[in-house]
């Protein structure tokens, strides 16, 4: 076994340790948490608020491990692509960025056909799925569809990571970035390759317990639609190469009909995320604004 070998094995034990150590401390507050909601009708105090779901949120038990893997570097190589397009390699943000010679056309995508933006239509992401299966993207039929932000003209896909889950996260995600005629004309990209689950799988708070806690930490507005609430994976540590991510819940919520946002969930332990990705849309956005780098994600 060679010193870089040794080096790598040290690393993935002090993040095992100092996340062991995190949850421990975090634990404290889930459990008083749990107390808390057991005194609540939850479900009454929405509908007192006027909050309504897309949705009946589930108690099922699920369990997943924390996962790690290492950044990509992609080929800016375009000669073999089957879309011509420029493509430059951002040393600062590890990524790819590429643009089309050629916009690609999205005729089914409009202004008037998107009342939930976490759910575009087969019809509306086909020209995408296309491009993906043509190659024309590295590693593209690895990333599937998240999130359309209206206001910011951008398509959002995560990268399978693990077990079907998709990461949310700045450093497995693809942007689409659209004209004003609904058209793609570039794209960032940024892949984790050698993924693999961390030590053994872990409880998960429930899809339920996830929007209870939001509403406890008062991150329900009145009024508020909730669409959706998924796990995904998000990055929680990175030493050199290596990145580690946990399993959160990812729950967006319509504020009204020109604002979204999407909140994060710890699903280990069911504490609030304060640090969301940078690179995906955050805080509550209206036309206009740009991503921030709070818990709650504009999605």
């Amino acid at each position: 076994m060679n010193f870089r070998q040794i080096e790598n094995i040290l690393i993935i034990v002090f993040l095992a340790l100092n996340i062991f150590l995190a949850y421990i401390l975090f634990g404290k507050s889930f459990m008083e948490t749990t107390s808390i909601q057991s005194n609540i009708n939850i479900q009454q105090e929405l509908k007192n608020n006027e909050v309504t779901m897309n949705f009946s949120p589930s108690s099922d038990d699920v369990q997943l491990p924390l996962i790690a893997g290492k950044q990509s570097r992609l080929s800016t190589d375009g000669g073999d692509r089957t879309k011509e397009q420029k493509l430059e390699w951002r040393d600062s943000t590890e990524e790819l960025y590429g643009e089309f010679k050629n916009p690609i056309k999205l005729p089914a995508l409009t202004e008037n056909n998107v009342d939930n933006p976490t759910q575009l239509s087969p019809e509306a992401l086909k020209p995408i799925e296309d491009l993906l299966a043509s190659g024309a993207i590295e590693h593209g039929q690895e990333y599937y569809f998240l999130i359309y932000n209206r206001q910011r003209k951008i398509i959002y896909y995560g990268q399978n990571t693990y077990a079907d889950k998709l990461a949310m996260d700045s450093s497995a995600e693809l942007l689409f970035h659209l004209n004003d005629q609904n058209e793609i004309v570039s794209y960032e990209l940024s892949h984790v390759h050698d993924v693999s689950p961390q030590g053994e799988e872990r409880p998960l708070i429930t899809q339920k317990n996830a929007i209870d806690n939001l509403y406890l930490y008062n991150e329900i507005p009145s009024k508020a639609n909730i669409l959706s609430a998924n796990i995904c994976y998000q990055q929680t540590l990175s030493v050199d190469d290596i990145i580690v991510f946990k399993p959160v819940w990812a729950i967006m919520m319509q504020l009204d009909d020109h604002t979204t946002k999407t909140t994060f969930v710890d699903a280990i332990n069911g504490t609030i995320v304060q640090n969301a990705p940078a690179s995906q849309p955050v805080n509550p956005t209206n036309d206009g604004d740009k991503a921030g780098s709070q818990n709650s994600q504009a999605t």
